[in-house]
């Protein structure tokens, strides 16, 4: 099986862009990127929230049904970071032993994440086809914005669970995880540097939260009021930040 696209002329994608103006401090002008991201990710969910008489793409009220899905999706993600960790502990390096060790114990405290409130505030919402595996890299940057790239959804889950609707949540979480990491790849021992950096993340997630919930309409598959879009949205990115412990313990080289 092949498939052929139109070849999209680009600067690199978006963690090649994002790297490259991080190194040179360009802060302002990142921060103007990150609500461009946020406005083309609002629109790529208003076009995937279609009534077609597609079963395989209409949007969906959310079910109880959908909440135990969440809810051991969850667990299951916890237990498998925290088995991933438990094996790699043995043969893993002392630069990695410390990161491990402390989010074992950690792990061991966390509660059950789909609680009374998660579950009233996202049974109010719409669930849709998303692009599942949305970060920096899934951008190029082009001379008049971005392209989005790559719907293939996260490479460790099965096609069931790459294609089945959900939350658009999930998508807004990955971006802003994205940005964590690119932030912290361009720490240094220089603390000026590294305050500035981190000013820029607090700054470039409000920026994108901003401008993807004023671009988002009302089309209720967010959170309208921001307290409850905060506190969901904190469950979303739990739940990737775990998916990627396992996938950076089973992934990345003691080298990297």
């Amino acid at each position: 099986l092949m498939s052929l696209f139109k070849y999209v002329k680009n600067l690199g994608d978006g963690w090649k862009y994002f790297n490259d103006h991080l190194s040179h401090n360009n802060y302002s002008m990142l921060l103007r990127e990150t609500r461009i991201i946020g406005e083309l990710t609002a629109k790529m969910h208003s076009s995937l929230f279609v009534k077609i008489g597609n079963s395989k793409f209409d949007y969906e009220s959310t079910n109880l049904h959908d909440i135990e899905e969440l809810r051991q999706e969850y667990n299951l993600t916890l237990e498998s970071a925290i088995n991933s960790c438990k094996r790699a502990l043995a043969g893993r390096s002392s630069k990695y032993v410390k990161h491990i060790e402390t989010f074992l114990e950690s792990a061991d405290t966390m509660p059950d994440a789909v609680n009374d409130r998660l579950e009233k505030i996202l049974l109010s919402l719409y669930k849709i086809r998303i692009h599942g595996d949305y970060h920096l890299g899934q951008l190029l940057k082009t001379k008049n914005g971005y392209k989005i790239i790559d719907f293939e959804g996260e490479p460790m889950r099965n096609i069931e669970e790459r294609t089945k609707k959900t939350f658009a949540m999930k998508d807004v979480s990955g971006m802003l995880r994205s940005l964590n990491y690119v932030a912290g790849f361009n720490l240094t021992s220089n603390i000026e540097k590294n305050q500035k950096i981190n000013k820029w993340l607090a700054e470039s997630r409000d920026a994108f939260v901003s401008s993807y919930k004023n671009n988002i309409m009302n089309l209720n598959i967010i959170p309208s009021r921001m307290d409850d879009f905060s506190y969901a949205l904190k469950f979303f990115e739990t739940v990737k930040a775990l998916y990627e412990v396992k996938y950076e313990i089973e992934n990345r080289p003691d080298w990297a």
